[in-house]
C-alpha cells in the first residue's frame, strides 16, 4: 500500500494505522463500522482501550490529511475523513484509488469482450492490470476483513488476466502470449483454464506437440494431486488436437453491432428464463429512493460499467429487508435474462448455513447432480464461478451473518449481480443500504393496502396512530393491517387504543406468520450471553437517549467497555444513534418496539431467577 501526495510518499508506517487506512480506502465513500475496525485490528481479543486507541489512529490519519490538503485546514481533513455515530467514512474520488481505476477498466474490458470488440477489451484490460505492482495488500498486516478483501482482489485480477488473454487469442496474438502463459501455468499448476489457453496458443503457433505435452503433464498432476481426470472441456481440446480439428485454428474476426446497455426504463426483452425467486409482494409500499439506488448500482449506471456487482441491504428486525430485495430483484429480472436465484443463508433456528452448503444448493439449482458437486468449498466455489461465467445472473442471498459466509459467492465474473440482506452493513463493492422505518405517510399507505383504502381514509388520525405504534416497521404494520382485514367490525380507533398498552402491543403485532417478536428473538439469540444480559439491563433506561458513561454504572463495566457494547448492539440495529452535540459523546436510544422486546426479556429473566 502506498499513499502519494504532491510532497511525495506519505504512507503511514505504523502497522495498525496502515490497517485502518487500508480498510477506509477499500471502502472509500462508504461507512466502516467501529466494530469492524476493532475486529480487524484485534480479532476476538480487543484490549479495553480499543475504542480510544482507534480514535488515536483516526487522529493520526487526519493529521496526514491536514498536512497534505492545501488550504483545507482541519476542516478539510475532517471533511475527507468524516466521523459518523457508528464509524467513519473516507470521502475521496474513486479513481484516486488504484482499486477504483482497476475495477472500472476491468469492467469496461469485460463489457467490450462481451460485445465482440477484442481490441477495445485488450486495451482496457491491459490498462487495468498495469495498476497492479504486486500481491494485494502485501505490506499490510491483514486481519479477517482485509484478508477477505485481498482474496477478492486477487480473484478479480486473475479474472481480468484471463479475459485479456482471451482477447489476445481472438486478435491472433498467440505467438506473443505463449511465454506469459507458460509462466502462469507454472505458477498455477492446477488451473485448467490457463492450460487450455496455452494449448490453443501453442497449436496456433505451429507447436502441436508442445500443446499435447501440456495436456499430458497437467493430467499427471491432476491425477497425482487430486485423483481427478481433466475436465470435459479440456478433454475436448485434447481430442481436437489429436484429430487436427480445424475448429481450433484462429478464425477471422467478425465484428458484431454494439449491444445497447440496459437502463431501468428500457429493459431487455423478456424471455423464458430459470427464475427461482419467491413471489413479489403485491402490497409492497414506499422505498423509492432505495429501489433507485439498487437499480443504479446493479445496472452499472453509477460507475458507467456493465451490469452486475453486489448490493448490501441492512436494517433492524422487521424493517423489510427481504421484501425490498425481492421487489428489486423482480423489477430487475429482465436485465439479468439468464436467471434469477434466491438462497436463504440461515438454516433455521438462527443458525447460519455453512458456505459450502450454500454453494451446493446454488449448484443444485443450476442443474448439477449431487454426484457431480465436489466435496470441498474451494472446488464447489470454482465450479459455481465457472457455471456463472458468461451468464447474466441475479442472486438474492437472504439473512447473511457476515463476509466469511459470503466470500465464496462474491462475483468474480462480469454480468453477475447480487443482492444481500443482513442485519450488519456488509463491506461490498456496490451500494450499501441501511433501511430506516417507513414514514407515517408510507406506513399509512401500506396499512390501506392491507385493511382497505376507504376504511383508512375514513379514520386517518387513527391510522396514523397505528403506524406510529408500529414504529414504522413494515412487518408490524402488515400484522396490524391483517388483523383489521380479518375483523371487518373492528374500528381503527379501537385497535389504536389497544396498541397504546405496552404489555400487549407485541402480542397484537403477531398475526399468523407475521410476528414482530419472533424477528427480534432471532436477532437476540445471535448475541453472546453477556451482550444479552446487557441488552436486558439497558431497557431500564427507557426515557430519552444515553451515553456509554451513563450506562457503565448500570452494567458494572468501564466506560470504554460499555462503548464497545453499545456499538455492537447498534451494529445489529438493537440500538440506534440519537442526536448529540458536535464533538460530544455518541448518544444511543431504543426504537420503541425494541425497548418493549428488551423489557420483556428482562421480565422473563427475573421470573426465571425467582422460580429457580
Amino acid at each position: 500500500m502506498e499513499v502519494t501526495a504532491e510532497t511525495g510518499d506519505v504512507t503511514p508506517t505504523a502497522p495498525k494505522v496502515r490497517q485502518v487506512l487500508a480498510l477506509l480506502l477499500l471502502r472509500c465513500n462508504g461507512l466502516v463500522q467501529t466494530g469492524e475496525f476493532i475486529d480487524e485490528l484485534w480479532g476476538e481479543c480487543p484490549p479495553r482501550s480499543a475504542l480510544s486507541t482507534l480514535q488515536t489512529y483516526i487522529y493520526k490519519l487526519r493529521k496526514v490529511l491536514l498536512d497534505e490538503t492545501p488550504g483545507g485546514g482541519a476542516h478539510g481533513s475532517e471533511e475527507m475523513l468524516r466521523t459518523k455515530p457508528s464509524g467513519y467514512i473516507l470521502k475521496v474520488l474513486r479513481d484516486s484509488v488504484d482499486v477504483g481505476r482497476f475495477e472500472r477498466r476491468a469492467e469496461e474490458g469485460a463489457q467490450a469482450l462481451e460485445e465482440n470488440e477484442p481490441e477495445r477489451a485488450a486495451a482496457a484490460l491491459s490498462q487495468a492490470l498495469t495498476v497492479w505492482r504486486g500481491p494485494a495488500l502485501a505490506d499490510v498486516s491483514a486481519g479477517e476483513l482485509l484478508g477477505a478483501y485481498a482474496t477478492r482482489l486477487e480473484e478479480s485480477r486473475m479474472r481480468a488476466l484471463e479475459l485479456r488473454i482471451e482477447a489476445d487469442l481472438q486478435l491472433g496474438r498467440h505467438h506473443s502470449i505463449v511465454g506469459e502463459l507458460k509462466m502462469l501455468t507454472a505458477t498455477h499448476r492446477l488451473h485448467e483454464g490457463l492450460h487450455a489457453k496455452l494449448m490453443l496458443a501453442l497449436h496456433r503457433s505451429g507447436r502441436r506437440y508442445e500443446a499435447l505435452n501440456v495436456y499430458r503433464q497437467l493430467r499427471e498432476v491432476l491425477i497425482e494431486d487430486l485423483g481427478l481426470e481433466p475436465s470435459p472441456a479440456l478433454n475436448r481440446i485434447h481430442r481436437a488436437l489429436l484429430a487436427s480439428d480445424p475448429a481450433l485454428d484462429a478464425k477471422p474476426r467478425e465484428v458484431a453491432p454494439p449491444i445497447a446497455r440496459p437502463r431501468p426504463l428500457a429493459p431487455a426483452a423478456p424471455a423464458a428464463v430459470p427464475s427461482r425467486l419467491p413471489a413479489d409482494l403485491s402490497d409492497f409500499t414506499g422505498r423509492r429512493e432505495e429501489l433507485e439506488r439498487i437499480e443504479r448500482s446493479l445496472l452499472g449506471i453509477d460507475h458507467g460499467g456493465p451490469a452486475g456487482g453486489v448490493v448490501s441491504i441492512s436494517g433492524m428486525p422487521a424493517a423489510g429487508k427481504t421484501a425490498l430485495a425481492l421487489h428489486a430483484a423482480h423489477r430487475l429480472a429482465d436485465h439479468f435474462p439468464d436467471g434469477q436465484l434466491f438462497c436463504g443463508l440461515n438454516s433455521g433456528g438462527g443458525t447460519p448455513s455453512a458456505p459450502e452448503d450454500v454453494v451446493a444448493r446454488l449448484l443444485t439449482v443450476a442443474g448439477y447432480a449431487a454426484d457431480r458437486i465436489p466435496a470441498d468449498l474451494e472446488s464447489r466455489a470454482a465450479l459455481l464461478r465457472g457455471w456463472a461465467s458468461g451468464r447474466r445472473l441475479l442472486l438474492v442471498l437472504d439473512d447473511a451473518i457476515g463476509m466469511a459466509q459470503l466470500q465464496p459467492l462474491l462475483p468474480a465474473v462480469p454480468g453477475l449481480g447480487m443482492i444481500v440482506t443482513s442485519l450488519l452493513p456488509l463491506p461490498v463493492s456496490g451500494a450499501v443500504i441501511c433501511l430506516e422505518p417507513l414514514s407515517v405517510e408510507e406506513g399509512t399507505g401500506l396499512l390501506a393496502r392491507m385493511a382497505g383504502a376507504d376504511r383508512v381514509a375514513g379514520s386517518r388520525a387513527a391510522a396514523e396512530q397505528i403506524v406510529r405504534a408500529c414504529g414504522g416497521l413494515p412487518l408490524a404494520i402488515k400484522a396490524a393491517g391483517s388483523r383489521l382485514a380479518a375483523t371487518p367490525t373492528m374500528s381503527l380507533d379501537h385497535l389504536g387504543q389497544q396498541l397504546v398498552n405496552h404489555d400487549t402491543r407485541l402480542d397484537l403485532l403477531r398475526y399468523g406468520k407475521l410476528d414482530v417478536r419472533a424477528r427480534y428473538h432471532s436477532t437476540y439469540r445471535q448475541l453472546t450471553d453477556r451482550d444479552q444480559a446487557a441488552f436486558r439491563l439497558i431497557s431500564l433506561l427507557r426515557q430519552g437517549s444515553f451515553t456509554a458513561d451513563e450506562v457503565s454504572p448500570l452494567l458494572g463495566q468501564l466506560s470504554e467497555n460499555a462503548e464497545q457494547l453499545l456499538a455492537r448492539l447498534a451494529d445489529r440495529h438493537l440500538l440506534r444513534a440519537a442526536p448529540s452535540e458536535v464533538g460530544g459523546p455518541v448518544r444511543y436510544e431504543f426504537h420503541e418496539l425494541t425497548w418493549l422486546y428488551a423489557r420483556e426479556r428482562l421480565e422473563h429473566a427475573l421470573e426465571a431467577r425467582v422460580a429457580a
